[in-house]
């Protein structure tokens, strides 16, 4: 299996978000639909930029707005943007240079404008956003733009990205402009080859299935587009046509407008006319068929980046779609030579093809291990152990706490089996858009007794009345650690119910039980993190067990902390608190679910009950300071396979503030049908409603992104692997 890292803008922009989805789609149809393709995230700049700074920007962004006649408006896209991104485009979190270098597998730069330096990642100083340290045998670029002029980068940028393009190797490096291939070879003396932007490798119907009706008013009637980033310095140019025309607008300046990148689709694919300075309008513009007048971008701060549209107008003879040049003209857009269009499409593509497939065949791609060699990919489930049919695979307590596979060279023959139930080696494949809901069990002691709104329990409990067992995470040894069991009694049940944030383990006799309930035909849950569900997913397959009475059930994982950290927690405690603690519940609803507090208890009654925020083991979960470093890049959200995805709905009262939910409100989502006939045998006995996938996304991030490491991720971890005292650590 090949790993592919695509390096590009991460930004809630729709043609950013676009050209994403394209070369990740176009990536994995040349690599192989098993091929892990990921887009890094990488910060701006050598770092974040200051909180003073991004407010300055936000005040002059609103001051600008006000004085223009269109203020600031609350930007209702960001979240349909995020859950777009979380769906369609898998991605994980790179901090600088040197942990992009650190990654296997090939890196593919581009496309968009991750060269130009008035962006962010353009403007690195690592050279992160070349791949630079990684060999030049194992990257190329793809339709990088640095969306200016050799002329207009200064001295300092010439030579830093003259070093940095020198590292590819030879035909590796394409532009998606004439003024790029210039760039490239006034910097390095290499050809670089101009090739068509990723979207449009894809072919019209592609982009018709992913596009999606906006609920906006306005769009039933014949309507102009417009879609401005820079000034509004042509709106009496665009306002005189649509009059003539008897067209209304829909303006995307407008913030409140719920467009993200599949609305954005719909509407230039069901327009009567795009008028933009956006390179992506005029992309789908043509991909669409719909007359269209390309502007020239002003904006302050910004270079000119009319070379973007120089290269686009001669491939495809639309010179006099360009609104502020000397040839522009209504007739041309009105009465466009498509025919003419599409024959240069083809041949265009054809070309971009053939140079991405040649440049892909010459890189040195690593053939895969014949049994897993895992470090920071690892995430713990233990399929791997489970599989192997000669047991040399055993699971072993690293210095930090977390269980990673051992293997038996001796015993090992190089079936390879282990890989192809690992998720961090063989990706999981991607869910569909589920049915998301607000729910929460109406009897109050099924709330009570979870961590959220109690959906779960009614779920479990329906299986053991059906004579089934359920598999869930549970604390053993008093509650020094935490491992998965069955369940077959309502007393079992009871330690599987709220949450445990601490690692799970899953003993290899626990995948042997599952499988034998399944042969056996009982109904069964399995519940776990999404890493441990697609683990379990992928070893009922590779065993060819039966799963059509198996409902799988993942949790919105926000990381899972080290189970070493946790013991070493436990006896501070004990210590602290001069007793022996048997229980702990880490999401009591005191005061309330919102503002849960954790409680330690000895002999059943509590002896401490702290607030979330104020507990010393919980700050250093809830800060990503001692999760696991699979967290950090997990291979599973959103793509594990899974039923039903359960979690908090942080976020809720604001939506609904007419429902009690104090004791808590469940985010269910069901991803197939299997989980939508479970929810509806529930739903009666609980209060619920239609949801959204953005507004459940909104409060609770994880559920489609990783979370980026604690700024002392490396020293915190070294110190538990030290073996550091509590009051030694939290000096950190």
């Amino acid at each position: 299996m090949t790993r592919a890292n695509v390096i590009s803008i991460n930004s809630p922009n729709y043609g950013n978000r676009l050209q994403a989805y394209a070369l990740h789609q176009v990536l994995h149809r040349e690599l192989g639909e098993d091929a892990r393709v990921e887009s890094l995230q990488i910060s701006g700049g050598s770092q974040t930029p200051p909180l003073w700074r991004r407010a300055a920007g936000k005040i002059w962004r609103t001051v600008k707005g006000i004085c223009s006649g269109s203020p600031t408006l609350p930007d209702n896209r960001l979240p349909l943007f995020a859950s777009f991104t979380a769906q369609h485009i898998p991605s994980i979190y790179a901090a600088d240079a040197a942990a992009v270098s650190a990654r296997s597998g090939i890196f593919v730069i581009g496309s968009d404008q991750c060269w130009n330096l008035s962006w962010e990642v353009g403007a690195r100083t690592d050279g992160a956003q070349c791949a630079t340290g990684v060999a030049g045998a194992r990257k190329l670029a793809y339709a990088a733009s640095f969306g200016l002029t050799y002329e207009a980068m200064t001295r300092e940028w010439r030579e830093a990205y003259a070093t940095w393009l020198a590292e590819f190797a030879p035909n590796t490096i394409s532009v998606r402009e004439d003024a790029g291939a210039e760039c490239v070879y006034k910097l390095c003396g290499a050809k670089a080859q101009v090739v068509l932007d990723p979207t449009m490798l894809l072919a019209t119907q592609d982009w018709e299935a992913l596009e999606r009706r906006p609920e906006i008013s306005g769009i039933d009637e014949p309507f102009c587009l417009k879609y401005v980033l820079g000034e509004d310095a042509n709106s009496e140019h665009i306002d005189k046509v649509c009059t003539e025309r008897g067209l209304h607008i829909i303006d995307l300046r407008n913030t409140e407008l719920p467009v993200g990148p599949a609305e954005f689709l719909w509407l230039i694919h069901h327009s009567q006319l795009v008028c933009a300075d956006s390179f992506h309008a005029a992309v789908f513009s043509i991909l669409f068929k719909r007359p269209f007048a390309i502007y020239e971008r002003q904006e302050k701060g910004v270079c000119d980046m009319s070379c973007r549209f120089d290269t686009l107008a001669r491939m495809f003879g639309i010179e006099d779609h360009r609104a502020n040049g000397p040839v522009f003209s209504w007739n041309a857009v009105w009465e466009c030579d498509w025919a003419n269009i599409d024959a240069r499409l083809e041949t265009e593509r054809a070309a971009s093809l053939t140079w991405l497939r040649e440049a892909l065949a010459a890189m040195s791609i690593d053939e895969p291990a014949p049994c897993v060699d895992l470090d920071a990919s690892c995430c713990g489930c233990g399929a791997c152990a489970a599989s192997c049919p000669t047991s040399c695979i055993t699971l072993e307590e690293n210095a930090a706490g977390f269980q990673i596979p051992s293997v038996d060279a001796h015993s090992c023959t190089g079936c390879g089996t282990c890989r192809t139930v690992c998720p961090a080696l063989a990706q999981p494949g991607c869910s569909m858009r589920p049915n998301v809901y607000w729910a929460a069990a109406k009897d109050a002691a099924h709330k009570q007794k979870s961590s959220s709104g109690g959906i779960f329990g009614m779920l479990a409990q329906q299986t053991l009345e059906r004579g089934g067992v359920v598999y869930g995470a549970v604390f053993a040894d008093g509650c020094k650690r935490v491992e998965h069991m069955r369940a077959a009694t309502p007393a079992a049940l009871k330690k599987i119910m709220q949450s445990k944030y601490v690692q799970s383990t899953i003993p290899v006799s626990v995948y042997r039980a599952l499988a034998a309930d399944l042969a056996a035909g009982l109904p069964v849950i399995f519940s776990g993190t999404a890493c441990q569900v697609a683990g379990v997913s992928k070893y009922l397959h590779a065993t060819a067990t039966p799963t059509e009475h198996l409902l799988l059930v993942d949790v919105v994982c926000h990381g899972v902390p080290s189970p070493k950290l946790w013991r070493e927690w436990l006896e501070h405690k004990q210590t602290q608190l001069g007793c022996s603690l048997d229980s702990v519940n880490f999401r009591c609803k005191t005061p309330s679910w919102e503002s849960y507090s954790v409680v330690y208890q000895s002999g059943g009654s509590a002896v401490e009950t702290t607030p979330f925020e104020r507990d010393g083991y919980m700050k250093a979960f809830l800060q990503n300071a001692a999760l696991r470093p699979s967290c950090f890049e997990c291979p599973a959200k959103l793509r594990c396979g899974s039923d039903i995805t359960l979690g908090d709905f942080w976020g809720f009262s604001a939506l609904h503030p007419e429902v009690d939910c104090l004791q808590g409100i469940s985010a269910v989502l069901a991803n197939t049908s299997k989980g939508d006939e479970a929810l509806a045998a529930i739903l009666p006995a609980t209060e619920h409603g239609p949801a959204s996938f953005e507004d459940v996304l909104r409060g609770n991030p994880s559920l489609g992104q990783s979370v980026p490491p604690h700024a002392n991720y490396a020293a915190f971890m070294r110190a538990v692997a030290a073996g550091a005292s509590i009051p030694q650590i939290r000096k950190l």
